[in-house]
C-alpha cells in the first residue's frame, strides 16, 4: 500500500479498565474488500456527513463477541449478565436458546431501552461482570451506555465503509469521555479473512491507530463458521470443538479481563 495520511488530528490518552463493558457495531455488515493489493484502504474523510452511523439488520461481528465473552466468563465461574438494549433482541434470543441447554453454565440476561445509565450502574452492583449489547446505531441506549461503562469494544470489518464509520464512534467516545473520563475504548478487527496472504486486518489496524479516542485491540477475530454455529446453539466458541476460535476468544478475554487461564482481574 502507498503512504498513508492521518485519519484524525489530535490524540487523547487511553483510559483505564473496569467492570461494565459495552459492545457496539457501527459498521456495514456483510461487506468486505478484495485483497489489499487490489483494493487498498484509503484515508478517512472528515467532511461533514462522511461518517453517519449505520443501522445493521443483523450484526454478527458485535453479537458474536458479546455472547462469546459472556459464555467464556460463565465457564470461568463468573456471575455474568448480558444486557440487550437492541429492539431486535438477538442477544436475548441467544440467552433464551442457552436456557434450553442442560449442560452449560448460566448466562443471565436483562433487556433495557432508552436511558440505560442508572440501570447499568445498578446492575453492576449485582453481578460480577456486565456485558452490554448496545445495538448497531447511534442511539440513546448507546450514548448513555458509554457514560456508564468502564470499557467499550467496537468490532468492525477491515473494509473501507467500516473504517469510515469508526470516525463517528470516535466522536461519540470523545463526548462520553467528558462525563466518563475512565472509559477505555478499543476497536476490534472482527470477521477477518483466514487467508494469511490477505493483509486487510494488518492494514486496517495501522490506519485505526490514527483515531484519537479509540485504541486498536491487539486481538483479531477471524471469520469462522464455528461462531455462527455457537450463536445458533446458544453456546460460546469456548464450548465447541474449534481450537483456533477458542484461542481467539481467550485472547480477547485476556485483554479485557486479565489472565486467559481464568483469573479474572477486578
Amino acid at each position: 500500500m502507498g503512504t498513508r495520511q492521518p485519519l484524525l488530528r489530535g490524540a487523547h490518552p487511553a483510559r483505564s479498565v473496569g467492570r461494565v463493558g459495552v459492545g457496539v457495531n457501527l459498521g456495514a455488515a456483510g461487506r468486505c474488500l478484495g485483497s489489499a493489493a487490489q483494493y487498498p484502504l484509503r484515508k478517512l474523510s472528515r467532511h461533514p456527513g462522511a461518517f453517519p452511523a449505520r443501522t445493521t439488520a443483523t450484526s454478527p461481528a458485535r453479537l458474536s463477541r458479546a455472547t462469546n465473552l459472556a459464555a467464556w466468563l460463565a465457564v470461568q465461574g463468573c456471575d455474568v449478565l448480558l444486557v440487550d438494549t437492541d429492539v431486535q433482541r438477538t442477544a436475548a434470543n441467544w440467552v433464551d436458546r442457552r436456557h434450553l441447554l442442560s449442560n452449560v453454565p448460566a448466562v443471565h440476561c436483562a433487556e433495557r431501552r432508552g436511558n440505560v445509565f442508572h440501570a447499568l450502574r445498578d446492575l453492576a452492583k449485582r453481578y460480577e461482570q456486565v456485558i452490554v449489547d448496545a445495538g448497531g446505531r447511534d442511539s440513546e441506549e448507546l450514548r448513555t451506555a458509554l457514560v456508564a461503562a468502564h470499557q467499550v469494544y467496537v468490532p468492525l470489518r477491515a473494509s473501507q465503509p467500516d473504517l469510515e464509520t469508526s470516525l463517528h464512534m470516535n466522536e461519540l467516545v470523545t463526548l462520553a469521555h467528558g462525563m466518563n473520563p475512565t472509559l477505555e475504548a478499543r476497536v476490534l478487527i472482527s470477521m477477518a479473512p483466514t487467508n494469511p496472504s490477505v493483509k486487510e486486518a494488518v492494514d486496517a489496524r495501522e490506519l485505526l491507530q490514527e483515531l484519537s479516542a479509540l485504541l486498536p485491540s491487539a486481538v483479531t477475530i477471524s471469520e469462522r463458521k464455528v461462531y455462527r454455529d455457537a450463536m445458533t446453539e446458544g453456546r460460546g466458541a469456548c464450548e465447541l470443538d474449534n481450537d483456533k476460535a477458542r484461542a481467539e476468544i481467550a485472547a480477547l478475554a485476556g485483554e479485557i479481563y486479565g489472565d486467559t487461564h481464568g483469573e479474572i482481574q477486578p
